[in-house]
């Protein structure tokens, strides 16, 4: 199984993945590691790189992050030549969404890092909406 990690500013990271329990029951092999106020960038980024490690053996880890560029996917950036990580297994998506991380915790047992990775690309993508717009073409719909 793909174990995953998510990395946040703020408590962001630690809530959401308490969301997504909320829906698809509690998760083993996740970890959250959030970046708040006053943290030592260092320890902070250090703490990752040996995180990806424990975690990146195996089957490996899929690493979602909330802003692309922002410290988080920083310090995965900064990881991918760190010793803690030479051996590990990981890939990274910046700029993940709730519907993302619901798509990993589900499919993680079902298929390989690179498929999961590209699966949750597509879901990322498909999963915005406009509210409106699909409203009507459900109207529309069932009066024809």
């Amino acid at each position: 199984m793909i174990n995953i990690l998510v990395l946040t500013h703020g408590n962001f990271a630690k809530e959401i993945l308490k969301s997504a329990e909320l829906i698809v029951g509690e998760q083993s092999n996740v970890q959250a590691i959030c970046l708040n106020e006053g943290a030592d960038i260092d320890e902070y980024r250090e703490n990752v790189a040996k995180t990806i490690g424990e975690l990146g053996a195996g089957d490996g880890v899929l690493i979602l992050t909330d802003l692309y560029g922002g410290t988080p996917s920083n310090s995965v950036t900064l990881s991918m030549n760190s010793e803690h990580t030479k051996d590990a297994n990981f890939e990274c998506l910046a700029g993940f969404s709730f519907p993302m991380l619901l798509e990993a915790l589900t499919a993680r047992g079902q298929m390989g890092l690179q498929d999961l990775k590209e699966h949750c690309i597509e879901i990322g993508n498909s999963g915005i909406k406009d509210l409106r717009h699909e409203i009507n073409l459900m109207v529309n719909s069932s009066n024809n």
